[in-house]
């Protein structure tokens, strides 16, 4: 696109679109261990699987996704799959066994696959190709926001009022996201585009965006590392006696990640990923210590701050790198890659890192898991920096690390 302009109308509705469809995500994820353990007497490995299966239903469709909303068309797929997302939501009402809660979960999991990939290809077509680092930022920043949103506002509804209660009030928030997407007019150009490109075929070269892989392998890790906030801060602070603090602990996040976004996005375009991302990662494992450290409200306070500094940063760098070594018709195929190891991940940890928590308690396993946190860092520098650093040009995503 000619326009240098990111903040257009379309481009608004689609961040607006993402923070909504997210809030809804982050509500249920965060409060749905929670509301097992209450609820259903749940246990451990209930609610480990509880996350792990919406997470498998994403890592499904995940690899077909983004040829599925290359071939049909970003915009209209985000449109018809956002309007399941409701019903789906909808479903969780009247359930009362965990059987049925995890057939739903699955079936919520693939939409939610399909959704955010032809989501984020949708708002990645809208911006500029030198600003696609702010651009990213911004989308990732709509995306962040939901974290101030959704794990404090669903852990509060479950524990004032209830689970029942917690589900219209997501459903309300998917409603608002369909009709942010309904409202979203595809670019004359981009028409243009769309028609002149051939459509992919599912061959793996169109699946999977096989230059970002060895990247997408620390992202594997770190998502890995980054489900234990999300899956078990709940049951984490309410273990200490605190069980508020995670809501403090998510807004602080949250807040920390809002503050610095903006900067981040402009250094990730003028001084490449790796001048955020190796600080960002070691700040990130000094967080998860201070978190595992942590007996008091204060404490994961200044551990939320300095995650969510250091996360502002990480995501963004991860996602830029694997979308601009992609075609831009590719888009919808980059971003499922990107998504499939981070998902990937994030439903890996979020099972394993349940069992080491019942053997080693949950304190020990953020101490554990800041370790991943430096093996993460070391297969970016080995699978990415270092090779980009070898060879001394800029490749085809414009990098000059």
């Amino acid at each position: 696109m000619n326009n240098s302009k990111i903040f257009s109308k379309n481009f608004i509705l689609a961040c607006l679109g993402c923070f909504l469809l997210f809030v809804n995500f982050y509500m249920l994820l965060a409060s749905m261990p929670l509301a097992i353990q209450q609820n259903m007497a749940g246990n451990p490995k209930e609610m480990s699987l509880v996350v792990s299966v919406y997470i498998l239903g994403i890592v499904l469709l995940r690899p077909f996704s983004g040829v599925i909303s290359d071939r049909i068309g970003a915009n209209r797929i985000a449109l018809i799959t956002q309007f399941v997302f409701v019903v789906c939501t909808l479903l969780y009402l009247g359930i009362s066994g965990i059987l049925p809660l995890l057939i739903i979960r699955l079936i919520h999991g693939v939409f939610h696959s399909l959704s955010t990939t032809a989501h984020a290809a949708m708002a990645i077509h809208m911006v500029p190709n030198e600003k696609k680092g702010e651009g990213i930022g911004y989308y990732g920043l709509a995306m962040s926001l939901s974290m101030v949103l959704g794990p404090a506002l669903g852990l509060y509804i479950l524990q004032t009022f209830s689970f029942e209660f917690l589900i219209w009030v997501a459903t309300f928030f998917s409603v608002l996201s369909w009709i942010c997407t309904l409202l979203i007019k595809k670019p004359a150009e981009l028409q243009l585009l769309s028609r002149s490109q051939p459509k992919p075929s599912f061959k793996l070269s169109n699946l999977i965006e096989m230059k970002a892989v060895p990247v997408c392998i620390s992202v594997l890790v770190f998502s890995f590392s980054y489900s234990s906030l999300i899956s078990f801060m709940a049951v984490y602070t309410a273990s200490l006696g605190i069980g508020q603090a995670a809501m403090y602990f998510f807004i602080s996040f949250a807040i920390s990640i809002l503050v610095s976004r903006p900067a981040i996005g402009k250094l990730l375009d003028s001084r490449g990923p790796s001048f955020l991302m190796f600080p960002s990662l070691l700040l990130f494992a000094v967080g998860l210590i201070i978190l595992g450290m942590s007996t008091s409200v204060m404490g994961i306070l200044i551990s939320g701050l300095i995650l969510g500094l250091a996360y502002g940063a990480i995501f963004p760098c991860f996602q830029t790198i694997t979308i601009r070594l992609s075609p831009p018709q590719n888009a919808g195929s980059a971003t499922a890659t990107f998504f499939l190891f981070y998902d990937g991940g994030f439903g890996l940890g979020a099972f394993a890192l349940a069992f080491i928590a019942s053997i080693v308690g949950y304190a020990k396993m953020y101490m554990l898991v800041s370790v991943l946190i430096i093996f993460s860092l070391l297969l970016y520098y080995f699978l990415f920096h270092r090779k980009q650093s070898l060879t001394a040009v800029t490749d085809v995503s414009g990098f000059k690390d």
